[in-house]
């Protein structure tokens, strides 16, 4: 995606909206990083693909269960662990070597596709998007231990547990799983 060195608005060009399309067509869950423009006063709404449908924002979780001092804020649903300052997440690079040096919300947005498939592989019947998310928030609200008593959050007015840069925290994925799996 764009730089996330200033504010700016990032829109979605033609062949990225076809293939969204193609995706919705499809009843695709799309999983995006928040973004790691925080410090420099960026917000994940300024970027296309935050009010499309079907996509679920990631954000990264810091080493002291806050969010990482770059997460942005905005539309975030869960985190996974990732922090440059902390452990970095192996990862694949062109060219096919790997690095395990690798940090921000791009690293932990893997972890949570990852819970997805293992989600998807385990339910008896397809998952929706909508149902993917509700898993999540499930699954992140079973496991509240994981974030800070300092990090901000907010009680949602169905009795959610909510971060803006957090979402709804950081996914189980063993109950993930299982919830998947005793969906109908």
């Amino acid at each position: 995606g764009p730089n996330d060195y200033a504010p700016h608005i990032a829109e979605l060009g033609s062949s990225l909206r076809a293939a969204f399309g193609a995706l919705y067509a499809r009843n695709t869950t799309v999983l995006f990083a928040a973004g790691n423009g925080y410090q420099y006063g960026d917000h994940m709404s300024n970027d296309g693909f935050a009010s499309q449908r079907h996509v679920i924002a990631v954000g990264a979780l810091g080493y002291d269960g806050r969010a990482a001092p770059y997460t942005e804020a905005g539309a975030v649903a869960v985190a996974a662990p990732s922090s440059n300052d902390y452990v970095g997440v192996t990862a694949a690079m062109p060219g096919g070597q790997c690095t395990a040096a690798f940090g921000g919300t791009s690293a932990a947005t893997p972890q949570i596709a990852g819970v997805v498939a293992l989600m998807h592989a385990a339910a008896a019947a397809p998952l929706t998007p909508t149902d993917v998310l509700d898993v999540l928030v499930r699954a992140a609200q079973a496991n509240q231990r994981a974030i800070a008593a300092g990090e901000p959050v907010i009680r949602t007015a169905a009795g959610h547990m909510y971060s803006t840069r957090l979402g709804f925290g950081v996914p189980d994925a063993a109950a993930a799983v299982a919830l998947a799996a005793g969906r109908a």
